[in-house]
């Protein structure tokens, strides 16, 4: 089982490609199908064996996220074709207090399950959504399965802003959740590490496993005081119920590079290392580059060799990773920082 398996969605992601974005936005929608292009072909030619992923039953989605809100996935483009035809649907208004009755009008669902304009919904995001899950699960079974001992699971849409009933941040559903939680159910762990190391915060990947202490959060990323997502992602935030003290945060200064990332970095591995995890899901975004158009952080090809790296050293012991795709825009350098960082994190684990 000592290997390495890389599993690819269906080309049908490539029919969710949005153009509507933030009014502020200083260039055009990031989250773009050649993503997948880029990533797969570097992996390819490095020599990874790439699978496809097969489709799953919505059971795998209901452990992590409520059913009404997987129906309103599904159904909301088309509800509002009737009324006020739109290729794109973003929300107008947004409910201050979600404690409220659930609205029954498509205008009052949007609002109410779509955090922001950086999540549109077009005619084909729900079935990009679906199978971007189902490369997660298939990812997770294969681990579980001890098919591969590191699995890289080639996501896109991503998935870690999405929480247990919103979408937000390019992402409808949460695969990394739905990788740990698969993970949980089918090899029965009781101890699963989710190391979030994309530029921004995983709010979602935070808020679905808040009052858990079988999934341990660690997110590292830029200051959301000024930074997406802005209401989540600080330092005081450790979890609550039997999940206090399973949930943290590590906030990195603008412009940060590889050695303050790594000082960063090791904080976050000694936690992940007291509360030995039986598996790491890996939240993989590759947004923290020195020349992503984010431009929060300022780390090199060379900074995700020692981030991969790094990360195998420190869990020599773990015999099941995932590692999944989230963020990363500047398309030209995905496939060369993810290899290298998948090469580093291999080579750290002797596989």
């Amino acid at each position: 089982t000592n290997k390495v398996i890389v599993v690819i969605p269906d080309k049908s992601h490539a029919q969710h490609n949005p153009t509507v974005w933030s009014s502020q936005a200083k260039y055009p929608f990031p989250e773009v199908p050649a993503r997948v292009d880029s990533l797969q072909s570097a992996l390819k030619e490095a020599g990874y064996k790439l699978v496809s992923a097969q489709e799953y039953p919505a059971q795998t989605r209901k452990a992590v996220h409520t059913e009404r809100y997987l129906n309103f996935l599904e159904t909301i483009y088309s509800q509002y074709q009737l009324s006020s035809p739109t290729t794109e649907l973003v929300p107008s208004y947004w409910p201050i207090n979600r404690q409220i009755p659930y609205p029954t009008s498509p205008i009052g669902l949007l609002g109410f399950h779509v955090a922001g304009r950086s999540s549109p919904i077009c005619k084909d995001t729900y079935e990009a959504a679906l199978q971007s899950s189902y490369v997660a699960v298939h990812a997770a079974n294969l681990v579980a399965n001890s098919e591969a001992r590191l699995v890289y699971a080639l996501c896109r849409p991503p998935g870690h802003h999405a929480g247990r009933e919103t979408c937000a941040g390019f992402c409808y559903l949460n695969n990394s959740a739905i990788a740990a939680q698969h993970l949980i159910n089918t090899a029965s762990l009781s101890r699963v590490a989710i190391v979030d190391i994309d530029v921004h915060h995983g709010n979602g990947t935070q808020e679905i496993f808040y009052d858990r202490k079988d999934v341990l959060f660690c997110s590292i990323h830029g200051d959301p005081t000024n930074f997406y997502p802005f209401y989540a992602g600080f330092e005081s935030e450790e979890g609550e119920g039997e999940g206090k003290g399973f949930n943290m945060n590590v906030i990195l200064p603008k412009g940060c590079g590889n050695i303050d990332y790594e000082a960063g970095l090791t904080r976050v591995l000694d936690r992940v290392e007291a509360f030995n995890p039986e598996a790491i899901v890996v939240s993989f975004g590759i947004d923290t580059y020195i020349d992503d158009p984010f431009a929060e952080f300022k780390i090199t090809t060379d900074g995700y060799n020692m981030i991969g790296g790094l990360l195998g050293r420190r869990n020599k012991n773990v015999q099941r990773w995932i590692v999944v795709q989230e963020g990363g825009y500047l398309v030209e350098k995905l496939g060369l920082n993810c290899v290298t960082f998948l090469d580093a994190l291999k080579s750290a684990l002797e596989i």
